[in-house]
């Protein structure tokens, strides 16, 4: 089994060594394979942990005896979630060689079900960003199917390993749109719940009211089975034409900077990084902790009266359709040669999504599909659909 074997789905792998015809050994080795250095996706490895791993469940297998829903199957997890005796450094030089003594609730979850972790993926220092850039404006994660494009961030490793077969499955976060992005820049799929229906315990916060986390993957189907797995409803089936808007979005963008800016500021006071250690940012998050000091409480107030308003027309819209579709960016990944901000042209699509709390699956298509809270079940099958 090599890097050149048919990239495989979660659903088609657990099909695959039920039936004796690939083991979780040979699926983990055809992972490995296919890491390109060049493309970034991976910030840390544990590679001899899960070969250990991967034995064991290809043993349960074999036995008939699998120990979960994903007995043996790989995933990757962005280097934003603690993961047990493996650095989680958040993409930053301040916490480099941190290593925490126990995994996060969601990979907890995650390997308790029988996931094999490969590694940490890239992420935006401390996931403020979407372009995936280091401390010298280079690319730290690149695009798969075009290494001079933008993954989309912060969840870019994420996305990136999802989609060139390093992974069938992967952990994101999305506190403005960072799974979702990378998910359609990278053709995959990428599903934000309802905000708190998932732990973040164990999870580096951005700003903790708008936090979220979730599934990656390569169809529709696996995330679901992975989003089960975290704690999420069972996967749904459609038994009703959905009733879907197609009106624009609030663009939400300047209440949403000035809410989350104002929450990562304390964040970053709290930790005692900002101001004391300004110096080890990269150039980007540092301008954003500058702007971020700048934000007045009167701009505070008008962003959730703004807020407010926004949540009463999202409600009128519930009450008339099932869904939004919509775009996840104005533009499809762009080069890094160009300059592009992504918050630019994506944060108008996919900040008011984290701001409510509303459950949005963004497409292989680069669209996305968002309902009202709770309905986490609708969004993934109608995604299953499309």
């Amino acid at each position: 089994m090599s890097g050149s074997a048919p990239v495989m789905d979660a659903g088609e792998l657990l099909a695959a060594f039920a039936a004796h015809e690939l083991s979780p050994v040979e699926a983990l080795e055809a992972c490995e394979a296919r890491i390109d250095p060049h493309l970034g996706a991976f910030a840390a490895l544990c590679l001899e942990r899960a070969r250990a791993e991967a034995a064991a469940a290809e043993a349960a297998w074999r036995r008939g005896e699998p120990t979960g829903p994903l007995c043996g199957v790989p995933i990757a997890v962005k280097d934003l979630f603690d993961t047990e005796n493996v650095e989680t450094a958040c993409g930053s030089a301040l916490l480099a060689g941190r290593v925490p003594a126990r995994d996060a609730e969601m990979v907890r979850r995650a390997r308790s079900a029988g996931a094999v972790v490969m590694g940490k993926t890239r992420t935006h220092e401390f996931a403020w960003g979407m372009s995936m850039l280091g401390a010298g404006d280079e690319p730290v994660t690149r695009n798969p199917h075009d290494p001079d494009r933008m993954p989309g961030g912060s969840s870019g490793g994420s996305g990136c390993a999802v989609a060139a077969g390093m992974a069938p499955l992967a952990l994101g976060t999305d506190t403005g749109g960072s799974i979702r992005l990378p998910a359609a820049w990278c053709e995959v799929h990428g599903f934000k719940p309802t905000h708190g229906l998932l732990s973040v315990d164990g999870v580096w916060p951005l700003a903790p009211s708008l936090d979220h986390v979730g599934p990656m993957a390569r169809t529709a189907a696996d995330c679901a089975r992975l989003f089960e797995v975290l704690g999420g409803p069972p996967a749904a089936s459609l038994d009703r034409e959905l009733r879907l808007c197609d009106d624009p979005l609030p663009d939400l963008s300047e209440v949403y900077r000035a809410l989350m800016c104002t929450e990562a500021l304390g964040v970053h006071r709290d930790a005692g990084f900002w101001p004391d250690r300004a110096a080890e940012y990269t150039p980007g998050v540092r301008a954003r902790l500058v702007l971020a000091k700048t934000i007045t409480e009167d701009e505070v107030a008008g962003a959730r009266a703004e807020l407010d308003c926004a949540r009463a027309h999202m409600d009128a819209v519930f009450a008339e359709f099932d869904l939004v579709r919509s775009p996840v960016a104005s533009i499809s990944a762009p080069r890094f040669d160009e300059h592009i901000d992504p918050r630019d042209v994506a944060a108008p699509f996919v900040v008011l999504q984290d701001l409510l709390g509303l459950p949005a699956h963004a497409l292989p298509d680069g669209t996305q599909l968002t309902g009202p809270r709770g309905a986490d079940a609708l969004v993934l099958a109608a995604a299953a659909a499309f």
